[in-house]
């Protein structure tokens, strides 16, 4: 990771959409302060009508960057090596994996209270909203708050690895297939 600067990197992957918050995100960018940088990469789940807001805020806003979609993985860990905080808005989430990805590499994130983003913000100590907050929060975000302590989230993502994530699997479908057994 590059060491932190003046401006506050702010990343945001996501496949667009209303469901994603990509309408706060979009709001946030029209007013971003000079003091951050915001970076958005994805696509849009239906249609081009985020794709095309973003680019040309990006292209008239020299805070805004918009990459497009990211196609390895080799890209997606370069746009999170880059950044200071990442937003995860969404309307409901099972496992977020964007949001995995940030933490992962050991960034603090601002995310929503829905339940699968609401899970991880505990856990790993981050901030979640409304989603009608997250664009008010994102513009007036104290860089302060950034310092969440990530030196203990390699113990905490343990349950998330992907040995645990199929003893799980195979836990639940040995007692699926010896309840049908009893029958």
């Amino acid at each position: 990771r590059k060491p932190r600067g003046k401006i506050l990197q702010i990343g945001y992957l996501s496949r667009f959409g209303k469901s994603k918050g990509s309408h706060e995100v979009l709001k946030a960018a029209q007013n971003l302060p000079s003091d951050r940088h915001l970076i958005i990469a994805g696509w849009d789940i239906e249609g081009e009508q985020f794709s095309k807001k973003f680019r040309a805020l990006a292209q008239a806003k020299d805070n805004v960057t918009f990459l497009g979609k990211l196609h390895s993985r080799s890209e997606i860990s370069q746009f999170f090596n880059t950044l200071d905080l990442f937003l995860s808005p969404s309307v409901r989430e099972g496992g977020n994996i964007a949001l995995q990805e940030a933490i992962w590499h050991k960034i603090p994130f601002l995310t929503t209270d829905a339940p699968g983003c609401r899970v991880l913000a505990e856990i790993f100590g981050c901030p979640m909203l409304t989603m009608n907050e997250f664009g008010d929060a994102i513009v007036n975000f104290n860089k302060k708050n950034v310092n969440v302590e990530t030196a203990a989230w390699d113990k905490k993502l343990k349950p998330f690895r992907s040995e645990y994530v199929e003893a799980e699997y195979k836990t639940i479908l040995r007692h699926v297939l010896n309840r049908s057994q009893c029958f």
